[in-house]
Formats: structure tokens, C-alpha cells, sequence
């Protein structure tokens, strides 16, 4: 019997998405998958060639043998603004005499997802490392975004997570595969080293970018007494305060006015619930999916120019 706990091993009820990433809530996780359907979770994961996908609710704790290199991968899609890039470790080899013997063009994905999709999920992420599990992942002048992750009977503690421009992955475990400590969790262990690792880097290289930018179409408003940000594809429930835009030409975001007035969708003048998916339909056919296109399920596009300056092929 499969029986998932919170780490608490206390249970909250029904929470936002946000306070569930932030304090990792299992439960809550899990709730979302059922939503959404196991079988739409495998088909993206399918996308970044993630290998022996679970068919079962399991997919929702992360129950994947990935390496730090895979969820590098993984990661890239929120670090670079929805845009999937495989990492590599050799980009060009070079003769003495100048040549060039070797080079690989990584594989990427063009618009895994829309900028303002990955930037809701670095605010979550940012939250993360600001005020829940990832806490010492915390470095004074700089934001950071990130996530922890701690498998059962503590075998594995990752941490997972961004600077505006690099990304870090830092996983602890054993070769043979067992416990590495009773309190070994991902945000007692792995993400004090990620906080180290960035505050070395700020040392050799104080010019690193320190904030994170705002995309356009990304909207603020109240929901429940909290402020929120969202986006036209995952609007607020209904509520009667107005979004206020964050992001505007020059790239700043607007001072948050007292004032409530009536709330509107920035697209059609509404406010509703994201569009939802019935996992019980037919399998859509290949060429009517390649003539859709929704947030969750995108073309997936090789870019014409690509973000990195190598070419070649894959090894």
C-alpha cells in the first residue's frame, strides 16, 4: 500500500500551490496530479527524454532516478525563461594550431513554455529560498530561487536551484545507495553548500547579475488578502481587485497602489479559472496536436538561432 506523509507528518488541509512548494507539502503535490492526470505529467517529461517515467501517482513525489546533470536539464526550462537547453560537458575542443576538432550543439527546446509561465514558477521558487524549506540556501544580495528534495529514509538530499543567470545543482548520497543520516534532508545539507557555492561566486565575480527580470504579461492583484501574481493562461480565481501589470517598458515594475478596483483579465476583460484538461478523453491524433498549441502542451520547436554559440552534433 502506498501511503505518501508529509515530512511534518501533519496535515493542513487545503493550501495554495505556492505554500505547498514552499513548505513541501506532499500531500497538496499529489492533490495537483490528480488534477491534472499522471498521463499529462508523463508526455512533458517525455519531452525532456526523462527515462522509465512512472505510470502512477507515484510521478507526483518525484519518484525518478535522475542525475544532477538530467535535472540540470530539467531546471533550464525555469532558469532560461522557458527555453530547455541539455547541458554538456565538453562545448568545443580546440587544436594548438587553432582548429577546431570537436564541437556539440546541445539539444534544445524552443518555448517549452512562455517566459511568464517560468517566471511564475521562479516566484514560487524564489519564496522557496526566501521563507520555506530553503532557507539556507539564502545569500545576502542576490535573489535565488530553488527547491529541495529528500527521498525516503533520507538516501538522497538535493537542492535544486537559480541565480538570474546560472543555474546549480547539488545533491548529496552515498555510492552504495543507502541512508546518508537521520536529519540528512535537502535543505539541511544540500542547499547550505548551494549557499556557499553562490557566495564564493559573488566574491571572484561581484559584477554577477543580481535580480531577476519581470516578463511582460505578468499581472499582480489580491486573492484572500495575499498578493498574487499570474498570468492570461493561469488567471486568479475570480475576486473583485484590480491586477496591477508589473512589468512595463523599461523593464521595472509599477508601484502597487492602495486603491481596490474591480478586477479584469488583461486578454478578454475576465477573471477565471485556468483551463483545465480532461484526462479521460481519446488521445488527441499527432497532427492535431502539431496544429495546437496550450501552456501545457506546446510545439516543440528547435530554435533557428540557437542560445549557445556551439554547433556540431550530439554526443
Amino acid at each position: 500500500i502506498w501511503a505518501p506523509k508529509n515530512y511534518e507528518r501533519d496535515f493542513k488541509g487545503f493550501i495554495p500551490l505556492r505554500e505547498a512548494l514552499v513548505h513541501s507539502r506532499n500531500l497538496a503535490t499529489i492533490n495537483l496530479v490528480a488534477d491534472i492526470g499522471v498521463s499529462t505529467i508523463r508526455k512533458r517529461l517525455a519531452f525532456l527524454d526523462v527515462p522509465h517515467i512512472p505510470r502512477d501517482m507515484s510521478i507526483a513525489l518525484g519518484n525518478l532516478g535522475l542525475s544532477p546533470l538530467k535535472m540540470a536539464q530539467i531546471f533550464s526550462v525555469f532558469a532560461n525563461e522557458g527555453h530547455m537547453i541539455e547541458p554538456r560537458l565538453v562545448s568545443k575542443i580546440i587544436a594548438k594550431e587553432g582548429a577546431v576538432i570537436y564541437e556539440t550543439r546541445p539539444k534544445e527546446i524552443e518555448d517549452f513554455t512562455t517566459p511568464e509561465q517560468a517566471y511564475l514558477m521562479t516566484d514560487v521558487l524564489k519564496d522557496v529560498v526566501q521563507r520555506g524549506t530553503g532557507r539556507n540556501a539564502q545569500v545576502e544580495g542576490i535573489e535565488l530561487a530553488g527547491k529541495t528534495g529528500t527521498t525516503n529514509n533520507n538516501i538522497d538530499a538535493w537542492f535544486c536551484g537559480y541565480s538570474p543567470t546560472i543555474e546549480t545543482i547539488v545533491w548529496f548520497g552515498r555510492d552504495d545507495n543507502t541512508p546518508i543520516g537521520s536529519k540528512a534532508t535537502g535543505g539541511a545539507l544540500a542547499a547550505p553548500a548551494f549557499s556557499y557555492y553562490y557566495q564564493k561566486l559573488l566574491a571572484l565575480y561581484p559584477e554577477t547579475k543580481r535580480s531577476f527580470d519581470i516578463p511582460e504579461g505578468i499581472y499582480r492583484s489580491e486573492y484572500e488578502g495575499r498578493s498574487e501574481i499570474y498570468t492570461a493562461h493561469s488567471p486568479l480565481p475570480s475576486n473583485t481587485k484590480k491586477p496591477i501589470p508589473t512589468y512595463d517598458e523599461n523593464d521595472a515594475m509599477l508601484e502597487i497602489e492602495n486603491e481596490i478596483l474591480e478586477d479584469i483579465d488583461p486578454e478578454n476583460g475576465e477573471i477565471g479559472f485556468a483551463p483545465m484538461i480532461n484526462i479521460d478523453e481519446a488521445p488527441v491524433s499527432e497532427s492535431k496536436m502539431e496544429e495546437e498549441d496550450d501552456p501545457l502542451h506546446p510545439k516543440r520547436k528547435v530554435p533557428l538561432t540557437p542560445v549557445s554559440n556551439d554547433s556540431g552534433t550530439l554526443f
